[in-house]
């Protein structure tokens, strides 16, 4: 969820303590740090009502200190003691409406102080673009000398460099990840033999803990595309990106094309197929630590999301 979106679903909530929404927008942003003082001064009544509205982002500047900073018992007393009467029922209801995984026992209150984190969180990541340095390009590194650290670190030209940093799963689900997320819906539903899985909050729990698995994947993936995106030409970085997509369909085609009685069976084979096979097909599958099992099997989900594969066919 946006910072728009979040600031929207808990103003009606929060009582008729604040008569215009850029006011509340400043004291919960305020309360996610550890900063006595409102650490989004500098932005006009203009800005913030645009902010509040979803017109204008929160602007990286603001995310990167402040993602320092974060205190997560402060933002979610400074939610709950607000909500009046029945709201965080209904709030609920809604999050779980937009898709958000609300685990049992888990206060809304701290729901919606952790979608707020990882939206800020979110923002501080991304990439700014610099223009005063070229970025490099693949096809000039010498990929033998390369070697990716745990830490995302990777050394090239003496200098040390980031790579890629891996994504936080955010609470909700993102709307470029609903495509694979409804086809893995539909593989568990073919199985459990029900007609349909609307929301996380309907899966059994093995069903549910497969699920935050495999969006683990996906981000992993999402994680290395990121960053191939980020540190080298945007041509090249498409380009092996996608080259390693094609050579993972062409690791699983003839295992995906088998007989399956249920969609969750041939989930199963292919994840199993993509971490056991050589990717050799892109430039990027030579970067010694790169390609973790994990990463591989997100990659899988990025084609459900491109409509190479799914899970459950036609004729099932």
């Amino acid at each position: 969820m946006e910072i728009s979106e979040i600031a929207q679903t808990l103003y009606p909530f929060m009582g008729s303590e604040y008569k215009k929404p850029q006011k509340f927008l400043i004291e919960l942003l305020d309360s996610v740090s550890n900063d006595d003082e409102a650490t989004i001064f500098g932005f006009s009544d203009d800005n913030l009502r645009r902010i509040y509205n979803g017109k204008r982002k929160l602007t990286h500047e603001y995310a990167v200190p402040v993602s320092g900073k974060f205190n997560i018992d402060k933002c979610t007393t400074f939610i709950y003691e607000r909500l009046i009467d029945d709201a965080p029922t209904v709030l609920k209801q809604q999050l779980i409406a937009k898709g958000v995984v609300i685990p049992e026992d888990t206060d809304v209150a701290e729901i919606m102080a952790r979608l707020l984190i990882d939206e800020i969180t979110s923002i501080a990541s991304q990439t700014k673009v610099k223009t005063k340095k070229a970025k490099p390009k693949l096809s000039e590194i010498e990929i033998a000398s390369l070697r990716i650290n745990t830490n995302g670190d990777f050394s090239f030209n003496d200098d040390v460099k980031r790579f890629f940093d891996d994504l936080p799963v955010p609470l909700d689900i993102r709307p470029e990840e609903m495509t694979y997320v409804i086809a893995l819906f539909s593989a568990y539903a073919d199985a459990d033999g029900c007609e349909v899985y609307e929301h996380t909050n309907d899966l059994p729990n093995s069903r549910l803990k497969d699920f935050k698995r495999q969006r683990r994947n996906y981000y992993k993936a999402e994680s290395i595309r990121r960053g191939v995106r980020d540190n080298f030409t945007q041509e090249e970085g498409t380009e092996h990106f996608e080259a390693l997509k094609e050579d993972m369909y062409d690791g699983i085609e003839e295992v995906y094309e088998e007989d399956y009685d249920y969609g969750v069976e041939r989930l199963k084979a292919v994840l199993q197929q993509s971490s056991v096979i050589t990717l050799n097909g892109s430039i990027l599958s030579f970067i010694p630590g790169l390609l973790q099992n994990s990463a591989k099997k997100g990659i899988c989900h990025m084609l459900v999301n491109d409509g190479k594969i799914k899970w459950v066919t036609e004729d099932e």
